[in-house]
């Protein structure tokens, strides 16, 4: 899934599967960006930040229908009606 103008970042494609609904979670999303081909050393620089690893559980768990009871606190996970 690439652009016209080139390949997605490895951040903007972080996002795009976790949108997906096809992956569980950050791990899911580090082994398919590896499996696309970008750099091993690359994916792991950029899923060192908390905020990635927050945005990408979020979206991954609201694609599959789950959303947070606090939106400060995404421990407390309760599905959608």
């Amino acid at each position: 899934m690439h652009s016209p103008e080139g390949p997605a970042s490895l951040v903007e494609r972080a996002y795009a599967l976790a949108k997906s609904g096809t992956f569980i979670g950050v791990s899911d999303i580090k082994v398919e960006l590896l499996r696309q081909g970008y750099n091993q050393y690359e994916v792991r620089d950029a899923f060192e930040g908390a905020a990635l690893r927050r945005d990408i559980r979020r979206l991954c768990q609201e694609a599959h229908g789950i959303k947070s009871r606090n939106k400060s606190d995404d421990s407390g996970l309760e599905p959608k009606p």
